[in-house]
């Protein structure tokens, strides 16, 4: 069988494992096709073949990731494939669930990957965890850092997180680098104690302390909403896409790229119908589309 294999959006850590226990695996004997959408005005498909190489135990090709707004040149890359497999983004999922009601298109098979951990029914995505990792990490060195200096007024530091973050993740990463998170959704009441908390809890011995939010909220919005009502020396950085990725993928990724392939696997060995997997607490789960 010619299985085709597709990435939207980003390339998240977990991704190079996760393909590896796919492509590796030797009770599959598939030919596989990595598609490839240039970024570009044009939008051209590629198509490369992913095989394993028993020597060095690595893939010969490492797939590149597609953007999202080519969706729709899937149909371009479909031609004599008995089955694809889609990894990609909230945006991907929802298309993928439309694309696959359509007779004429092979089986599908959507993997959920995003550092945002935003895809819906799912309570985690590869990449996550190392991006919730790589974020706290920079925004615990940044406070170290911080505190060795001294300053007339308290210092709040603010990360921005990329895109349209949601509010679980921002807690998260408040929650782990014992800080602050704002939101667009937060009421204007909600937003003046949140300001309450971090200037009361400014003391001689903890003149700093950091604060997450994503793209939504503006810089205005930041001045007006949040800054205005703080008397503190603020600095801000943003964490692009880039700095998420973390240079090797955690402990828990790289578990979750196993079961992912694990269900991938068995998603071919069985021939089973379009579906998609969704990362439960519990595990990884295999759905089938109605």
């Amino acid at each position: 069988m010619k299985i085709g294999l597709v990435i939207f959006g980003i390339y998240p850590s977990g991704l190079k494992q996760l393909i590896h226990h796919v492509v590796a695996n030797r009770a599959i004997h598939h030919q596989y096709i990595g598609i490839e959408i240039e970024r570009e005005h044009q939008q051209e498909v590629h198509f490369k073949s992913i095989e394993y190489d028993e020597v060095n135990g690595s893939q010969k090709l490492l797939l590149k990731a597609s953007s999202v707004s080519s969706h729709a040149k899937l149909f371009e890359a479909m031609t004599d494939l008995d089955a694809l497999i889609v990894m990609g983004t909230a945006s991907t999922k929802a298309f993928i669930e439309g694309l696959q009601k359509d007779s004429a298109v092979p089986k599908l098979l959507f993997v959920p990957i995003s550092i945002l951990n935003d895809i819906p029914g799912s309570d985690s995505t590869l990449g996550y965890d190392t991006a919730l990792n790589s974020i706290v990490e920079g925004a615990l060195k940044i406070q170290d850092t911080i505190a060795s200096v001294k300053y007339d007024k308290p210092r709040l530091f603010g990360v921005q997180v990329p895109g349209k973050a949601p509010d679980r993740m921002l807690e998260e990463l408040a929650v782990a680098a014992e800080g602050y998170y704002v939101s667009v959704n937060f009421s204007e009441d909600r937003l003046q104690q949140i300001c309450d908390e971090i200037q009361s809890n400014f003391s001689n011995d903890k003149t700093s302390t950091v604060l997450f939010y994503n793209e939504e909220f503006s810089p205005e919005g930041m001045d007006e909403q949040v800054l205005a009502k703080l008397n503190v020396d603020w600095k801000a950085m943003k964490m692009d896409e880039a700095l998420c990725m973390g240079s090797h993928p955690t402990a828990n990724d790289r578990i979750l790229a196993s079961k992912l392939a694990e269900q991938i696997n068995l998603w071919l060995i069985n021939n089973l119908e379009s579906g998609e997997l969704i990362v439960r607490n519990t595990g990884v789960e295999y759905l089938q589309y109605n």
